[in-house]
């Protein structure tokens, strides 16, 4: 039974703070590894590198028919309502509008 065996790079590693100007292929083979009662995949340093992922960040895993796909989830800003109604003035809000004088028993 022959075996196949993917071709490595004999490439050099760039340098120190050198990134190398190959893009990264889209596809990568890796192995699961046992962790407790889950499973475990490592993912590629050029992978985090390019996605900006960092060991403890937080991603989405989605199950799919026959794939899994996992997203780095983003912090989402909290707005504060001094950034929400930050350059927001009674000019540009178009100022108060006259409803005419109160009927019934509004208090005004």
């Amino acid at each position: 039974m022959a075996s196949s065996v993917s071709k490595i790079s004999r490439r050099s590693p760039p340098a120190a703070g050198k990134r190398s100007h190959r893009k990264p292929s889209p596809h990568r083979h890796c192995t699961l590894s046992r962790w407790g009662n889950s499973l475990g995949v490592r993912i590629p340093q050029e992978a985090a590198e390019q996605l900006k992922l960092r060991a403890g960040a937080r991603v989405s895993v989605e199950v799919g028919k026959d794939s899994i796909t996992i997203k780095p989830l983003r912090r989402t800003r909290k707005w504060s309502e001094a950034d929400l109604l930050k350059g927001v003035t009674p000019e540009a809000a178009g100022g108060e509008v006259d409803w005419g004088a109160p009927r019934g028993r509004e208090v005004w």
